[in-house]
């Protein structure tokens, strides 16, 4: 990985949106003296588990009581916000996806509390993959399905023409995805990994990978409508 050349590592940034149920909370007071406030998230992700864990921790601060939940999904999660009157009723959810707003018409986003770099690691091979679309044709780990990685980096894949149709786009589990690479079993992993979470640096700086740069960051972010192009600083994964 070249790491004095900053503008090579350009990526995709997750926003991470906390969504909140209209009819269920209104005012601080309300809040304290009521019952415990639901948080729930995909705690698998990072791009939900960490946001998550910080409102947590914040509305406890503030002297509220606050539980959190672990859900499998992105539809699970939006779904019991939506319909506060189910038992154990979900207050708060925290998701990396834009909320349908017909689908779900009780839900809200108040906004962005988490940016994950979404992050294209290859072998990098005798040539320096310079664009996703050097990929093309190559073995590449998408994330499991349903991932909010495999979601966003299927489509950037897609705008440069890799798809499976002319690729092999598999699906496995991020620690399998990236043994896969390292063997040679894979060409390429998309992954999200947070900068200030170093358990991840032992896979990112190993010799003969690199984060494959993004052409055009700010035209592909703004095809996809929920994420923005971020220059990653020389050495952000030392």
């Amino acid at each position: 990985m070249n790491r004095d050349r900053a503008t090579l590592i350009a990526s995709t940034t997750l926003i991470g949106a906390l969504i909140l149920g209209l009819a269920g909370l209104a005012f601080a007071a309300f809040l304290r003296e009521a019952a415990p406030i639901n948080i729930e998230a995909d705690l698998l992700q990072e791009s939900t588990a960490l946001p998550a864990e910080v409102v947590h921790d914040a509305l406890v601060k503030a002297g509220f009581t606050s539980t959190l939940y672990n859900s499998g999904t992105y539809d699970i999660v939006v779904e019991k916000v939506q319909d506060s009157l189910e038992p154990r009723a979900i207050d708060i959810g925290v998701n990396a996806r834009p909320v349908d707003s017909e689908r779900f018409p009780n839900v809200v986003s108040l906004g962005t509390i988490g940016n994950i770099p979404v992050l294209i690691i290859a072998r990098a091979g005798v040539t320096p993959i310079t664009s996703p679309a050097d990929l093309r044709g190559k073995r590449i780990q998408v994330g499991y399905p349903g991932s909010t990685a495999a979601e966003v980096g299927e489509r950037i894949l897609a705008q440069f023409n890799v798809t499976q149709g002319n690729s092999s786009l598999q699906s496995d589990k991020r620690s399998v995805a990236e043994a896969m690479v390292l063997s040679g079993e894979s060409d390429a992993a998309i992954v999200m990994y947070s900068p200030y979470d170093d358990s991840h640096a032992d896979f990112i700086t190993t010799p003969g990978l690199q984060i494959v740069p993004i052409p055009a960051a700010k035209a592909v972010a703004g095809r996809i409508g929920y994420v923005v192009p971020v220059a990653l600083p020389a050495g952000a994964y030392r």
